[in-house]
C-alpha cells in the first residue's frame, strides 16, 4: 500500500487539528475547575466572617454616654446598666456603620 504526499499531509493535518481541539478542551476544563475553586473560596469566607459569627459580640450605643460597647447589661465606659429591651441593640457591622 503506498501513501501519497497529498494524504500524508492530510493525516498530519487532520491528527494537528485534532491535538489543538483537545488542547482547548483541556484548557477549558482547566479554567472551569480553577473558577469553581475561587467561588468555593469566596463562599467559605463569607460564611466564616458573616456578622452572626459568635466572635464577634453583639454592640450597642449606652444611652447614658452614647460610647459604644458590648451588649452585657452594664456600659463599659460609664458602668450605667444598659437598655433590657431588644430594640436598643442594633445591628451594625464590623467598621461600626448603621
Amino acid at each position: 500500500m503506498t501513501i501519497s504526499t497529498h494524504e500524508t499531509v492530510l493525516l498530519v493535518t487532520s491528527s494537528t487539528a485534532e491535538s489543538l481541539v483537545t488542547a482547548a478542551v483541556l484548557a477549558a476544563v482547566g479554567v472551569l475547575f480553577l473558577l469553581r475553586i475561587h467561588v468555593e473560596f469566596e463562599l467559605l469566607h463569607a460564611v466564616a466572617s458573616s456578622e452572626t459569627s459568635s466572635s464577634q459580640p453583639s454592640k450597642t450605643n449606652c444611652p447614658s454616654c452614647g460610647a459604644r460597647t458590648t451588649v452585657d447589661g452594664v456600659c463599659d465606659y460609664c458602668e450605667e446598666p444598659l437598655a433590657d429591651d431588644s430594640t436598643a441593640t442594633d445591628r451594625t457591622d464590623e467598621t461600626g456603620r448603621f
